[in-house]
């Protein structure tokens, strides 16, 4: 049984209508703060970026401590099946899945077949 209480409208807040731009990641961020705007920006406005002139649109990622300082939004680990980008506050952004511009969604292992990614490669 749920015991309903009412909204004091003198606290409530107001949250802006989100526009695609928006989604645009900023590396500045910590990489768990960036992880959880993809789960608030999840189906819209999506999280992307971008990796050598291409929008990549980040559909599956984790973040984990990084024990190096790198430059923010710089590739810092290329996997067989995964790559990382350097955060804020030495974290990194685990990437898992990705939807390339005009493409499906497909693993990260898919997509760095083509991609030749390098270890130091700014993105933006």
């Amino acid at each position: 049984e749920i015991h309903p209480i009412l909204q004091n409208n003198a606290v409530a807040t107001y949250a802006p209508i989100l526009k695609r731009e928006d989604g645009l990641v900023d590396w500045t961020q910590t990489a768990t703060q960036i992880r959880n705007r993809m789960r608030g920006f999840t189906p819209f406005p999506g999280c992307y970026t971008f990796i050598n002139g291409q929008k990549i649109e980040i559909i599956n990622a984790q973040a984990e401590a990084h024990d190096q300082s790198m430059e923010l939004g710089m590739i810092c680990e290329v996997n067989k099946t995964d790559f990382s980008i350097a955060g804020g506050e030495n974290s990194k952004l685990k990437i898992t899945e990705v939807q390339p511009a005009g493409k499906k969604p497909m693993p990260a292992r898919d997509w760095l077949n083509g991609a030749k990614l390098q270890i130091g490669v700014k993105l933006g």
